[in-house]
C-alpha cells in the first residue's frame, strides 16, 4: 500500500515538475508533441512487452480480454452521445477520444504489481488488450472524423488500428503466449530500459500541456468528461463485481481497470489531432488525482 501511495504522489510531482519547467521557459508546450510521439511509438509498446511477457493466456483471461473490449466499446458509445453536444470540433473530438480510454499500462499495472497477486496483474494485461483495440482503432478514427469531417471506413479503421505500435505489441505478445514462445532475454532487457521511462515521460507530457488559467467553458468540459467517465465506470463496475462468475482476483483486476484515469495514449492522440491542449492536460491530470484516490480506496478494501 505504501508503495502504491508513493508511486501516485510521485506521478503528481512529475506533472508539477513539467509545468514548472515550462514556466521557467526551459521547455515549451510544443515540446509535448515530441514527447507524445516517443510515448506512442517507443516507450508504451516496450511497457506492454515487459508487462505481458510472463502472462499465460487462459480461458478466463480471454473472457476478460473480451470484457475489456465490450467495456471500452460502451465507453465509446457514451463518448459519441455526449459529442453531439460539443460546441465545436475540438470539444466533440475530446469526448470521443478521452472518455473511452483507461490508463492501465503504466498506472494500473504498477499498482497491481505492488499490492496484488500475479493473477490480478494478468487480468489487467488481458483487459488492456480489449481496451487498446477500441482506443487505438474506432476511438481515434471517429475522433479524426470529427475533426476533418470525413466519414470513417472499415479500411481506414483497420489501417489506424494496426499502425498503432502499442496495439501491434499486444498482438505479438498474445501470439507468443499462445505459441508458448518465450521472449528472448535481450529483447526484454532492451524493452525494460525503454519502458522504464514511460511513466516519467507521460507525466512530464501532462505537465508541459498543463495550464492553470482556464475559462469557465473549459472547466465545464473537463468536469463533464471526468464526470461521465466516472459515472459510467461505477455503473458498470458494480454489476461486474457482483455478477461475473470469475475468480475474485480476476474481478479485482476488472474493477481496477474500469476506474483507471485517462490514458496517456488517448491524451497524446487528442493533442496530435489538434484538440485544446489545456483541456486535454486538465482532464488527464484531474482524472489522475481522482482515480488515484479511488484506486487507493479499492486497494485498501480488496488487497
Amino acid at each position: 500500500m505504501a508503495a502504491a501511495i508513493t508511486k501516485m504522489i510521485s506521478y503528481l510531482l512529475i506533472i508539477i515538475l513539467g509545468y514548472a519547467l515550462k514556466r521557467a521557459k526551459l521547455f515549451k508546450s510544443e515540446h509535448s508533441d515530441i514527447i507524445s510521439r516517443i510515448i506512442l511509438n517507443i516507450t508504451l509498446p516496450c511497457v506492454i512487452i515487459t508487462s505481458f511477457q510472463s502472462v499465460n493466456m487462459s480461458g478466463q483471461l480471454l473472457i476478460i480480454l473480451v470484457l475489456g473490449f465490450v467495456f471500452n466499446a460502451a465507453m465509446l458509445g457514451v463518448g459519441l452521445f455526449f459529442s453531439r453536444f460539443g460546441k465545436d470540433k475540438s470539444e466533440k473530438t475530446l469526448y470521443r477520444i478521452l472518455i473511452p480510454s483507461q490508463n492501465i499500462g503504466f498506472f494500473g499495472i504498477p499498482i497491481a504489481q505492488a499490492c496484488f497477486s500475479p493473477t490480478v496483474v494478468a487480468s489487467l494485461c488481458a483487459f488492456d488488450v480489449g481496451n487498446a483495440a477500441i482506443m487505438f482503432g474506432p476511438s481515434v478514427i471517429l475522433a479524426s472524423a470529427s475533426m476533418d469531417g470525413r466519414r470513417p471506413t472499415a479500411g481506414s479503421l483497420l489501417k489506424k488500428l494496426f499502425s498503432a505500435p502499442a496495439f501491434d505489441a499486444y498482438l505479438v505478445v498474445i501470439a507468443l503466449s499462445f505459441l508458448k514462445i518465450t521472449i528472448p532475454t535481450p529483447v526484454l532487457t532492451f524493452a525494460g530500459i525503454c519502458g522504464a521511462s514511460n511513466a516519467f515521460l507521460a507525466m512530464l507530457f501532462f505537465g508541459l500541456m498543463l495550464e492553470v488559467n482556464f475559462e469557465k467553458s473549459d472547466i465545464l468540459v473537463i468536469l463533464r468528461i471526468i464526470g461521465v467517465r466516472l459515472a459510467t465506470a461505477v455503473a458498470l463496475s458494480i454489476p461486474a463485481w457482483f455478477l461475473l462468475p470469475l475468480h475474485r482476483d480476476f474481478r479485482i483486476g476488472i474493477v481496477l481497470c474500469m476506474i483507471m484515469p485517462v490514458a496517456t495514449a488517448a491524451a497524446a492522440n487528442a493533442s496530435s489531432l489538434g484538440c485544446c491542449k489545456k483541456i486535454v492536460s486538465g482532464s488527464a491530470s484531474l482524472s489522475l488525482v481522482i482515480c488515484s484516490v479511488l484506486a487507493l480506496i479499492l486497494t485498501a478494501a480488496l488487497a
